[in-house]
């Protein structure tokens, strides 16, 4: 699909926007990255407690956070996220296995996945550090079933930098490579926005990256 709409999804520890299912008394829009410690597990119920406007979290990862274990979906919805691509990512389709086995297996029912984490980015840095081809296939082999299935999906999290648009055009093209058909690409439902800097410059960071 072409991009015609925009939605921001999260930056680290801050709440932000992603188009999840309406409810009538918190917002719809609003999450949390958030990684629970064992050292300080009172932390865990500020994000569930009676009167929050959070809807929905994600932790990196395609595991729901024990301390979220026994929350409904209704309430405060995981949102997985494939972090990054193996070493040895030939064949590999281990996060799309496991959101798989969390709705099937455990019931845990998932309408959003996110994908790479700041793929443009070095690994030092905090990023996935992911090749554009290397990701596509990825992607191939474990978004697109999920997408499949009905699940939403959100494009990579590039950094807000000049590269990272560059990066994302890359992706795509990779990705019209790998699929091998006219017009094909692969698709998105919404385009995570990553940006660590003033709202002036932000509203034309998000210019850039729409799509005729």
């Amino acid at each position: 699909m072409r991009l015609s709409t925009m939605r921001l999804s999260p930056s680290p520890l801050l709440l932000t926007l992603l188009p999840l299912a309406d409810s009538a008394a918190r917002s719809s829009k609003r999450g949390l990255v958030f990684i629970p410690k064992e050292e300080t597990p009172e932390d865990n119920g500020v994000w569930v407690q009676k009167g929050t406007d959070l809807t929905w979290y994600y932790n990196y990862h395609d595991r729901v956070s024990p301390a979220f274990a026994g929350v409904d979906q209704s309430k405060f919805e995981f949102v997985p996220m494939m972090w990054g691509v193996p070493d040895k990512s030939d064949g590999d389709t281990a996060f799309r296995d496991n959101v798989q086995t969390l709705i099937k297996e455990q019931g845990v029912d998932i309408k959003h996945v996110m994908g790479f984490n700041e793929p443009d980015e070095k690994q030092k840095n905090g990023g996935s550090d992911i090749k554009p081809k290397d990701a596509a296939e990825a992607w191939i082999k474990n978004m697109v079933p999920l997408r499949e299935m009905g699940i939403k999906v959100g494009l990579p999290a590039v950094t807000g930098s000049p590269r990272g648009l560059e990066w994302l055009k890359d992706f795509m093209d990779e990705c019209k490579k790998e699929l091998d058909e006219d017009d094909k690409e692969c698709e998105f439902d919404f385009v995570p926005v990553h940006w660590y800097g003033p709202f002036e410059s932000m509203t034309g960071h998000i210019g850039e990256r729409l799509v005729e």
